[in-house]
C-alpha cells in the first residue's frame, strides 16, 4: 500500500463510517477536517472513523482526529473510532488518547460500495 491518504465513506442513512488509509499528516489532515465538517453540517448523526488501515499519523494527524471529535460534539453527532494498526495503537497509548476517545473494537463492515471522498 502506498502512503497516499484516502477517505472512503460507507453511509447508512445519517450514519457514516469513514475508512482512512495511507498517511494522516500535515498535508492530509485538513482534508479530513473539511470532510468531517461538511458531513456534520449536512446532518450526520453518527461518525465512525475507521483507522484500522491507517498506515501512519503524525502529531498533526492526531490533532485532526481530536478536531473531528470536537466538530461532532458541536453538531450533536455521535463520534467514535476503531482500533488501529500496531504503530497507531502505540502512538495512541503514548499520547494517552485511548483514555479520551470513544473506541469501537470492530467497525460496521457493510457490503455497500463506498464513496471516495478523498482524493477528489
Amino acid at each position: 500500500m502506498d502512503g497516499e491518504f484516502r477517505v472512503f465513506d460507507y453511509q447508512r442513512g445519517d450514519a457514516h463510517r469513514l475508512a482512512l488509509t495511507g498517511e494522516l499528516d500535515l498535508v492530509s489532515a485538513p482534508a479530513l477536517i473539511e470532510i468531517a465538517s461538511a458531513l456534520c453540517r449536512d446532518g450526520a448523526r453518527q461518525l465512525l472513523l475507521d483507522i484500522s488501515e491507517l498506515a501512519f499519523a503524525d502529531s498533526t494527524g492526531l490533532r485532526a482526529l481530536l478536531s473531528v471529535e470536537t466538530l461532532c460534539a458541536e453538531h450533536g453527532c455521535d463520534f467514535s473510532l476503531t482500533r488501529g494498526t500496531e504503530q497507531i495503537e502505540r502512538l495512541f497509548e503514548i499520547m494517552r488518547l485511548f483514555q479520551n476517545l470513544p473506541v469501537r473494537a470492530e467497525p460496521d463492515r457493510t457490503k455497500e460500495r463506498p464513496v471516495v471522498l478523498w482524493p477528489q
